[in-house]
């Protein structure tokens, strides 16, 4: 159950880095 939920935690983490890396990737190709 523990090792479960730092799983589920470490993933929804991960996923939200890589939703913000996405965000700032259209930031830049819109500003340069």
């Amino acid at each position: 159950g523990c090792a479960l939920s730092v799983i589920f935690e470490l993933s929804f983490l991960f996923q939200e880095y890589i939703y913000v890396n996405m965000y700032l990737g259209i930031i830049r190709n819109r500003t340069f």
